[in-house]
């Protein structure tokens, strides 16, 4: 199993999630929000629709996340957050987000010749 995923800045990667309803009513449609982070700060790469979901179901997708050209080179945990165009009313909004188990290592591109 890779623990890693390596990107170059600029470059584009799949990435694929579950986003569940735990509560008790019907969720609206709304996005799920790709981030790389390093702790405090958040980079936005991407985001799926999220059909309308009733209580206790969830729909699994893909969708590419793109690394932005000007990103510092680094590793970053990679969030997939629920919600993230902040439009379903909920009544615990903090476990919206989830970080995958692997880490995103941000690289430069190598010179042109």
């Amino acid at each position: 199993m890779r623990r890693r995923i390596v990107v170059l800045q600029g470059s584009s990667f799949p990435v694929k999630d579950t986003t569940r309803n735990v509560g008790g009513a019907t969720a609206v449609p709304g996005a799920t929000q790709y981030y790389l982070s390093t702790g405090g700060h958040r980079t936005a790469i991407g985001r799926r629709l999220v059909p309308r979901l009733k209580p206790q179901r969830s729909s699994t997708h893909s969708a590419t996340a793109k690394v932005p050209v000007t990103l510092e080179g680094g590793t970053y945990s990679l969030l997939a957050c629920a919600d993230g165009t902040h439009i379903v009313r909920e009544s615990n909004e903090r476990n919206n987000c989830r970080a995958a188990a692997r880490k995103v290592i941000v690289k430069k591109p190598p010179p042109r010749v």
